[in-house]
């Protein structure tokens, strides 16, 4: 028998709606009704339709049978100050960039009330919206659209399992814990460093492979790079997964973003003579496209909260969470390439969401 799909109606009578669990829009309570009674849904799927829990389902349904309606009845607490139709049009409003402040002036003088800062923010809360910090991420200009574009385009279809991701990164002498249970009257603070020391590393990771870390002090130039190459993919040679194929030992792409100590001349010499041709130019201002970045990200969850006091001490604790990383953590990433260049390519070059 052809299922008959889910009608979407609005109700039109008072009903008290689920528990304290959840709250849903009359609209829903109302379909729930009209699929259990005249399509004989079960609870389950009904709730997987909704969606919500199946408690609920057999709550709004218990209701409407002692009611016959599906609006909510008046409550014995203080009616709310901000409508649902107004939230709807606080929250269009608050998607623009506006500030809490500034969104709270605005109603008050569009209305005619005076309702508090708090009272706009939980109404916010209401549509489901939450307050966040921006990330700062470096501007794209033209040229970078296109060339971001003709990369993603021309690299769609590359077996990213032969590549090894390499960058640097930058790790702070510092870990602020980012919250802590406390009690409500309580304010806990934290004290870090204003300009804490730093340790200074260079990778790679791949679907079957990884390098050592390389740690190295101040800006890392062209012989430095060239060493570090030496170092971590000729005298110590790579890390190998235990399934790595025998043929990619000595067959894998080198990827790398152009910096200056990588375009230098010697270094791009000093690669050739390591990987051939097999050197995957990175469009510069692109670490969603880099997955190492992924690896530099799952160090950092590693060391938060961490209370290492010297730079000795954090090299050590890096070497150790590197060695120790899953390789289904870098695979997770090397998988998501393919995705990556295709949003890449429907946003026209611009950033992604990795």
């Amino acid at each position: 028998m052809k299922e008959v799909p889910a009608p979407r109606l609005v109700g039109i009578e008072p009903n008290p709606g689920p528990g304290n669990g959840e709250h849903l829009t009359e609209e829903q309570r109302l379909e729930i009704t009209i699929l259990k009674r005249k399509f004989r849904w079960s609870n389950t799927k009904i709730a997987k339709h909704i969606p919500c829990t199946r408690h609920t389902v057999i709550d709004v349904l218990q209701k409407y049978n002692e009611t016959q309606s599906v609006h909510d009845r008046p409550g014995s607490g203080r009616k709310r100050k901000i409508s649902d139709e107004e939230s709807k049009k606080l929250r269009k409003e608050a998607k623009k960039g506006k500030f809490l402040t500034q969104l709270t002036d605005e109603y008050n003088k569009r209305t005619k009330k005076s309702v508090s800062v708090e009272t706009v923010r939980r109404s916010l809360r209401r549509t489901r919206l939450k307050y966040k910090q921006k990330r700062k991420i470096d501007l794209l200009t033209e040229a970078h659209f296109k060339a971001r574009l003709a990369y993603a385009n021309s690299m769609k279809d590359f077996d990213y399992k032969k590549v090894l991701f390499t960058d640097e990164k930058i790790f702070p002498l510092s870990f602020p814990v980012q919250g802590i249970w406390c009690e409500e009257d309580e304010h806990p603070t934290q004290e870090v460093p204003t300009w804490p020391e730093t340790v200074k590393v260079w990778a790679g990771v791949g679907h079957y492979f990884k390098t050592k870390l390389h740690f190295f002090d101040g800006t890392m130039k062209a012989p430095d790079y060239q060493a570090c190459l030496k170092q971590c993919l000729i005298d110590n040679s790579l890390i190998f997964a235990p399934d790595c194929p025998v043929k990619l030992r000595n067959n894998w792409y080198i990827l790398q973003d152009g910096a200056t100590c990588h375009r230098a001349k010697t270094s791009k010499a000093f690669v050739r003579n390591i990987v051939g041709d097999k050197v995957i130019d990175h469009p510069a201002k692109s670490p969603d496209l880099n997955v190492i970045e992924d690896s530099w990200s799952y160090l950092v969850r590693k060391l938060a909260g961490s209370r290492i006091k010297t730079v000795e001490g954090l090299k050590r604790k890096l070497v150790q969470e590197w060695n120790d990383m899953p390789w289904a953590e870098i695979r997770a990433s090397v998988n998501s390439m393919p995705k990556r260049l295709r949003e890449c390519i429907e946003l026209k070059g611009s950033r992604t969401e990795y």
